[in-house]
């Protein structure tokens, strides 16, 4: 589950743990017998430059201090979730700033990608902890079987068994997070990318009301098709087992039978699909794929085409877009509150539901008067017939606006202050 810092003795072969904390250490460079310089990073900051001695770090950079200073972090937990061949299973578990056990949280199954890459503590410009907990979700990020830090045989167990195990394993920690008393069970969503957006695309088809809504981003759908398309087709004829047309491979027909467009006749769960048309890894129709899958099903399904991003999402107005439409999505489907799905929607700032002398304030950025008279009705609940009167704050004061039809005028202002009056 972590990255530590080890020594290995030359002559003896003795393996040493120099230091080993909830972190990760790389890039290490010796500057001495007893020293050596590394980065380290967590869930919870990127990172730095550190000295490491026996027991000792300490910080040389302090890059990212003033930026984390302003904000809120969540905590994260190790957790062991028991799996079903009698293990036990190394997950972290996310919890967003402030954290109230009292209240009910929806809550989000990280699924990693790889397959064989750990869940350490990486920090991720997009698949960022950090921000999906200050956005409200709780996050279950489980080691599942696959991935290495937990021996040889559970790193290699996952090649050839894709569909089967590790996602009994993701069963696992989905069901420990919804046991919980501050998790709202019915609003629990699957989110992963590459291995992780197949295995989005697996648990959809095998669903069983687990999952109410699901993110997956370059992910496998067809595996037949991964076979032949992707450029790294070494590591698919390992992986899967040999070739689709091998009828007396056991291993690879098993995989085959696993892959996830079979399934699409149990999807059930509205789904947000990305793709990045440089994609050679996982070619950017698997998602199209599996988009046109959702729709012709009947579901609800979004999908963003990055043209100019290949397997990742790299550059940073793109990897904005990516978490503005990803937390768009997941707010809409899990969260129970309406009034953080709308601020999403409209991209609200400055908002102030409080009421204040019968007048109810909201300041919405760049957003039209018919797309405030919208917001009024969905998050007050109220017919237009209901609302006693709207206004404007112009730089002439507050002004009443009289037409509440969609034809009506239009007012664009880069920050315009609309309140509603629902009792005058």
């Amino acid at each position: 589950g972590t990255e530590p810092v080890f020594s290995i003795d030359v002559a003896t072969c003795a393996i040493d743990t120099i230091v080993n904390e909830q972190a990760d250490f790389s890039g290490i460079h010796p500057v001495s017998d007893t020293e050596v310089i590394a980065l380290r990073n967590s869930m919870r900051f990127p990172k730095e430059i550190v000295s490491v001695k026996k027991n000792e770090v300490k910080k040389l950079s302090t890059v990212n201090d003033e930026l984390l200073a302003q904000l809120k972090l969540g905590e994260v937990r190790k957790v062991k979730v028991p799996t079903t061949d009698g293990k036990m299973m190394t997950c972290w578990e996310i919890l967003p700033p402030d954290f109230d056990p009292a209240k009910k949280y929806p809550a989000l199954l990280y699924c990693q990608g790889g397959p064989q890459q750990a869940v350490s503590q990486f920090w991720s410009n997009r698949w960022n902890f950090m921000i999906m907990a200050a956005n409200g979700y709780i996050v279950i990020a489980p080691n599942r079987h696959g991935v290495p830090g937990f021996g040889a045989e559970w790193n290699r167990q996952i090649s050839g068994d894709y569909g089967g195990q590790n996602m009994q394993d993701y069963y696992a920690a989905t069901d420990y997070i919804k046991g919980q008393p501050y998790v709202d069970a019915d609003h629990v969503g699957a989110i992963g990318a590459s291995y992780g957006g197949f295995s989005v695309y697996w648990l959809a088809g095998h669903n069983d009301g687990r999952y109410a809504a699901l993110v997956a981003h370059a992910g496998i759908f067809n595996v037949e098709a991964q076979y032949l398309e992707t450029e790294e087709m070494w590591f698919a004829d390992f992986d899967l087992g040999g070739p689709y047309w091998d009828k007396e491979n056991a291993v690879a027909q098993r995989t085959y039978a696993n892959s996830p467009h079979r399934y699409v006749n149990n999807w059930t769960a509205p789904m947000l699909i990305t793709v990045g048309e440089l994609d050679y890894r996982i070619l950017a129709s698997q998602g199209m794929m599996a988009f046109n899958a959702a729709k012709m099903h009947g579901l609800e399904a979004e999908m963003v085409v990055f043209p100019d991003e290949n397997h990742w999402v790299i550059k940073p107005q793109n990897a904005i877009l990516w978490q503005r439409c990803f937390f768009r999505f997941l707010d809409k489907y899990l969260k129970t509150d309406k009034l953080s799905v709308l601020i999403n929607k409209f991209e609200i700032s400055n908002l102030r539901p409080q009421s204040r002398c019968g007048l109810r304030p909201l300041l919405i950025t760049t957003c039209s008067y018919y797309f405030a008279v919208i917001l009024f009705r969905e998050f007050y609940d109220f017919a237009v017939a209901d609302i006693a009167a709207v206004y404007c704050q112009t730089d002439q004061g507050a002004l009443p606006v009289p037409a509440l039809l969609p034809g009506g005028s239009r007012i664009d202002m880069q920050k315009t202050e609309f309140f509603v009056v629902d009792d005058l």
